[in-house]
């Protein structure tokens, strides 16, 4: 598979707060040659507790609306378990920095809960049937924004298929 690939491998420390990277700045500003720009975005961490990484993954997924790509080219995994979390002040808003606007609203939900494992993450990545897992999206060309604690299990299972 001819992929352009921009990995954005994201741990704890970082964040899309500030705005989008350099790079994915770069790659939405190209002129498209082969193909449209798909973008898988992933938040593979849960509960309350890591409330940050779906929130960043919901505005990484706004900023790359934003900038016209279109929600069928773009792949969300999260658990998508604090829009509705009872810790949640207000029901069914993510917001990712302080009085920030509420970044949920059009995420789209096609990887959740137990859909979320480096197995299917892989399966995105290479186009395999998702036998009727989540959405079934696969990928061209894309930009992958992974954010988790680090998980040398996913990282070496991309090493190992992919590189």
């Amino acid at each position: 598979m001819k992929a352009a690939l921009c990995v954005v491998l994201l741990a704890l420390a970082c964040s899309c707060r500030a705005g989008p990277s350099a790079e994915l700045r770069g790659m939405l500003a190209e002129k498209e040659e082969a193909g449209s720009i798909w973008a898988l975005l992933v938040a593979g961490s849960n509960s309350w507790m890591n409330y940050r990484h779906q929130a960043d993954i919901c505005h990484a997924y706004q900023v790359l609306h934003a900038h016209g790509v279109p929600d069928d080219h773009i792949v969300v995994m999260m658990y998508d378990d604090i829009a509705h979390n009872e810790e949640n002040p207000n029901p069914g808003v993510i917001i990712n920095h302080l009085k920030g606007p509420n970044v949920y609203p059009g995420v789209p939900h096609d990887y959740t809960k137990e859909a979320v494992t480096p197995e299917n993450f892989l399966k995105i990545l290479t186009g395999e049937n998702m036998n009727g897992t989540g959405s079934g999206k696969t990928i061209q060309r894309y930009c992958i924004y992974v954010l988790d604690y680090v998980n040398t299990q996913l990282t070496n299972q991309i090493s190992s298929n992919l590189i």
